[in-house]
C-alpha cells in the first residue's frame, strides 16, 4: 500500500500542487480498464470538465456529471476547451493525432488516464487504429506494431530515468481504485480556484503581442505573424488585444478560423470585457470584401490556427487587408505547425519584408517543466532536429550515401527515426503525428534516405517515402475492377491506381504493380544540387529490379513542383476538378512507365489530357495563371476527334459511372461536332448547351432553365444526351 500510494497517489498530488498535467496508462483487460475509468469520473465533482474519447455505449457514462463522450471520427470537437479529466479508450483505437490534441488540451493540475492491453499483449495488439492505414493489396499481410513497441520502451525509459508518467498493470494487484478515491478526496479539500487567464498578470510573452497589435493598429499596414506551442495563452493574447482596440469604437476587427470552436477562450476575454468582434469563415471573408473595399482597407483581420488553412488562402488574404495578424500552434492537434510557421515566414518576408514575428514560450495553462508535454513531445518527436548546417554546401565534396531504409531499423535507431520525422516536418506543413505511426506500421511503405559521412555519424539531408499500389491481375481481383470501373469501390491505399481505372475505363492502370510517391524532402541547404534526381533514379532502378510497371506522384499543383517532376520524365494524366482543401491547390498526377506496355499507356492518356485541357481551362481551371498554363498545355498540340470514345465516356456518365466533370470534355466535343455537322439535334440539348458555356455556375443554368439546381441540372443534361447517343 505504501509503495503504491508513492507510486500513485504522490505522483498525482505533487503535479496538482505544482500545476502539472498527470498521464496514467491502465494496461489490463477491457473490462478491468473501463471500470476503474468508470469509477475515477463518478468520484469528482460535476463542475470538473470531464471527456471520454472512444466508441462506447455504457449506460454508467450516462450518469456522471459534465461528461463529453467523443468518437475518434470527431476528436475536435474538445478544441478550444479546458479539461480537468480525460479518458482516451485505446480498446477503440489510439491515434498518435488524439495524443497531441490531448496533450494540450488538458489543464494544468489535470488528469488523463489512456486505456490499453496488458504490456506483454501490447506489441500484438490488433489496434483498430490501424484500420485507417489499412491499404488494398494483392497479397496478404499483416500491419505491424512498431508505435506501439517503440510506446513499451517509452514506458521502461521512463520507469528507470524520466518518471514523468504512471503504468498501471492490472497482473500488479494492488488497489489503483483505492489511490484514486483517496485522490478525490484530496481535492475536495485542495480545490484549485479557476483560472480566468484574462485576469492573470500578463507575462512578457503576452505584453509583447499585445503591444505588436496596438502598434499595427497606429499603422498604417503591416502583417503579425504569432506562434506558440499549445497552452502558451496564444489566443487569450489576441483576446486582450482587441479589447485594447475596441477602446476604439471605430475600428473594425474580425476573426477567422478552421473552426470557430478553436476561439472559445478568446470570445470568453471578449464576452467579460463588454467588447464584441466578428466571426467569419475564410470563405465568407474572401467573397465577401468585393462588395466593400474600403470597410476592408480599414478592418484588422486576425487569423487564428493558420496552419489550419492552406497557403494560398494565406495569401489571398493578405492581398484583400492591409492590416493582419496570423497565429499558429506550432505543435498540438494541428500537428506540424513548425514546418509550416517556416515555410509561410518565407512567404511573408516576400510579402512585406517588415513584417513582425512573435514566438510565446511560456506555459499560461500549466507550469513549466510540465511532465505531460515532456513525454507526448518525446513519443510524437515534437521536439524536432534540425541539422544546421553551413550555408552553401557542395555535394561532390561530401560523402554521399543513398539507401532503402528497413522501417524495423528505426525503433532501433531512435537518431535516424528523428532525423527522417524532423525533415518531413519541417519540408511539408501537413506531416502529422498520425504519419509517423503510418511509417513504423505500415509494411507497404518503402523510404529512402539521402545522409553524409559514415553510418556510425550520418546526418540525413533528404527522405523520400513510396507506398505500393496495383498489382491486383489475377483472376480473382476481376470482380473488384469491375467495382472500380463501375465507381462503386474506392479502394483504400491506391489513389492513383483507382482514380485512373475508373475515369479512363482502363483496367491496366490497377493490374500493373507500381510506385507512388508521397513525399520527398531535401534540406533546404542541399536543395538545387540534383540530389532529389539521384533519389527517383534510385527509386526508378529499385522499382525495375521488383518488376513495377511505373512510377507515380499527385500532389498540390505548383509550377516549381510541377517542373521539377516533368524533369523525371513525368507526364501528366491528370488534373483535380475541385481544389484541395490541405494544399490550396488542384491535386495534379503525373506517372512514367517502366517498360514499354505501360509508357504507351502513359503516353496515351497524356494525349487525351491535353485534348481535354482546353476545354476545362475555359470553365473550370480559372485560377491557373498564364505562365503556369504554359507549363501544363502545350498550344501547338493538335489532338484527333474520336466521338465513339467521346460517346462512350458520355454513356458511362449517364450510367453514373464517371461525374459531370468527368465527363465534360467530351459533352463539349460531341456538341460541337453536332453543330458542326448542322444536325437539329441541337435544339434538343438546350441545358447541354447551357452546361457547357457557363458550368459549374449551377445556380445561373438551373435559372436560366426553371430547374431546381446542380442535381436537377445534371439530371436534366443525361436525359437530353441519352436518345442521342445511345442512337
Amino acid at each position: 500500500m505504501n509503495k503504491s500510494k508513492l507510486f500513485i497517489l504522490d505522483y498525482l498530488i505533487n503535479n496538482f500542487n505544482s500545476n502539472h498535467r498527470s498521464t496514467i496508462f491502465l494496461c489490463g483487460s477491457q473490462s478491468w480498464s473501463h471500470e476503474i475509468s468508470y469509477n475515477f469520473l463518478s468520484l469528482f465533482s460535476e463542475s470538473m470538465q470531464k471527456c471520454w474519447f472512444g466508441n462506447i455505449d455504457s449506460p454508467k457514462l450516462k450518469n456522471i456529471s459534465n461528461l463529453q463522450i467523443v468518437n475518434l471520427i470527431n476528436k475536435q470537437k474538445i478544441i478550444g476547451t479546458d479539461i480537468d479529466l480525460m479518458v482516451i479508450d485505446g480498446w477503440s483505437g489510439l491515434s498518435p493525432n488524439l495524443l497531441g490534441m490531448a496533450s494540450g488540451t488538458l489543464k494544468g493540475g489535470a488528469v488523463l488516464l489512456i486505456l490499453l492491453p496488458e504490456i506483454d499483449k501490447l506489441v500484438r495488439y490488433k489496434d483498430p487504429f490501424l484500420k485507417n492505414f489499412k491499404s488494398k493489396r494483392p497479397y496478404n499481410y499483416e500491419m505491424g506494431n512498431g508505435f506501439l513497441k517503440r510506446l513499451c520502451t517509452r514506458f521502461l525509459l521512463d520507469y528507470e530515468k524520466t518518471n514523468l508518467i504512471r503504468v498501471i498493470s492490472e497482473c500488479e494487484n494492488f488497489n489503483f481504485q483505492n489511490e484514486l478515491f483517496e485522490y478525490s478526496k484530496f481535492l475536495k479539500l485542495n480545490k484549485k480556484l479557476e483560472k480566468n487567464y484574462e485576469y492573470l498578470p500578463l507575462n512578457n510573452d503576452q505584453k509583447k503581442v499585445i503591444r505588436a497589435m496596438l502598434d499595427l493598429y497606429a499603422s498604417d499596414k503591416g502583417i503579425i505573424c504569432i506562434n506558440a506551442d499549445r497552452g502558451r495563452g496564444k489566443t487569450v493574447s489576441l483576446g486582450m488585444g482587441v479589447c485594447e482596440f475596441k477602446k476604439n469604437p471605430e475600428i473594425n476587427v474580425i476573426i477567422t478560423s478552421p473552426n470557430k470552436s478553436n476561439l472559445k477562450n478568446f470570445f470568453s476575454v471578449l464576452d467579460k470585457k463588454s467588447k464584441k468582434c466578428f466571426f467569419y469563415p475564410v470563405d465568407k471573408i474572401i467573397s465577401m470584401h468585393q462588395k466593400d473595399l474600403n470597410y476592408y482597407k480599414k478592418t484588422i483581420l486576425i487569423v487564428d490556427e493558420a496552419a489550419g488553412f492552406p497557403l494560398p488562402i494565406l495569401k489571398k488574404l493578405t492581398n484583400i487587408f492591409s492590416k493582419i495578424i496570423f497565429s499558429s500552434t506550432v505543435e498540438g492537434y494541428e500537428g506540424s505547425g513548425r514546418g509550416f510557421v517556416i515555410n509561410f515566414k518565407k512567404i511573408l518576408f516576400e510579402i512585406d519584408p517588415a513584417f513582425v514575428s512573435l514566438s510565446l514560450h511560456k506555459p499560461l495553462r500549466w507550469s513549466d517543466n510540465d511532465p505531460m508535454e515532456s513525454f507526448f513531445k518525446d513519443l510524437l518527436i515534437m521536439n524536432y532536429k534540425s541539422n544546421n548546417f553551413h550555408e552553401s554546401f557542395d555535394i561532390r565534396n561530401e560523402n554521399i550515401n543513398i539507401e532503402l531504409i528497413d522501417t524495423k531499423s528505426l525503433l532501433i535507431d531512435e537518431s535516424l527515426l528523428t532525423e527522417i520525422y524532423s525533415l518531413l516536418v519541417l519540408s511539408h506543413y501537413q506531416t502529422r503525428p498520425d504519419d509517423l505511426r503510418m511509417i513504423l506500421d505500415a509494411p507497404y511503405i518503402h523510404l529512402w534516405v539521402v545522409s553524409l559521412g559514415d553510418l556510425s555519424k550520418r546526418n540525413i539531408i533528404a527522405v523520400l517515402l513510396v507506398t505500393e499500389e496495383g498489382g491486383f491481375k489475377k483472376s480473382q481481383h476481376k470482380l473488384y475492377l469491375d467495382q472500380i470501373l463501375l465507381g462503386l469501390k474506392r479502394p483504400r491505399g491506391n489513389l492513383l491506381a483507382q482514380l485512373m481505372t475508373n475515369q479512363t475505363g482502363d483496367e491496366n492502370w490497377s493490374k500493373h504493380s507500381s510506385l507512388r510517391v508521397m513525399r520527398i524532402a531535401v534540406h533546404e541547404s542541399y536543395r538545387k544540387q540534383g540530389i532529389a534526381t539521384q533519389l527517383i533514379e534510385k527509386l526508378k532502378n529499385y522499382a525495375v529490379s521488383k518488376d513495377y510497371s511505373f512510377l507515380s506522384v499527385t500532389f498540390g499543383f505548383s509550377k516549381d513542383i510541377y517542373d521539377f517532376w516533368k524533369k523525371q520524365d513525368m507526364s501528366l494524366i491528370n488534373i483535380g476538378m475541385h481544389i484541395d482543401k490541405s494544399s490550396g491547390s488542384r491535386n495534379i498526377m503525373l506517372a512514367r512507365g517502366l517498360d514499354q506496355n505501360t509508357t504507351d499507356i502513359i503516353n496515351r492518356q497524356n494525349r487525351i489530357m491535353e485534348s481535354n485541357l482546353i476545354f476545362y481551362k475555359k470553365n473550370y481551371f480559372l485560377e491557373i495563371k498564364k505562365e503556369e498554363w504554359k507549363n501544363i498545355h502545350n498550344p501547338s498540340f493538335k489532338y484527333d476527334i474520336n466521338i465513339n470514345k467521346d460517346i462512350n465516356i458520355i454513356n458511362r456518365f449517364i450510367a453514373n459511372e464517371l461525374t459531370f466533370e468527368n465527363a465534360f470534355p467530351s459533352i463539349c466535343r460531341f456538341y460541337k461536332n453536332i453543330n458542326e455537322n448542322k444536325s437539329q439535334l441541337n435544339k434538343k440539348l438546350s441545358v447541354v448547351k447551357s452546361s457547357i458555356e457557363y458550368a459549374p455556375r449551377w445556380s445561373i443554368i438551373s435559372n436560366m432553365h426553371q430547374l431546381s439546381g446542380r442535381k436537377s441540372v445534371i439530371e436534366t443534361i443525361k436525359n437530353e444526351l441519352m436518345p442521342i447517343t445511345n442512337k
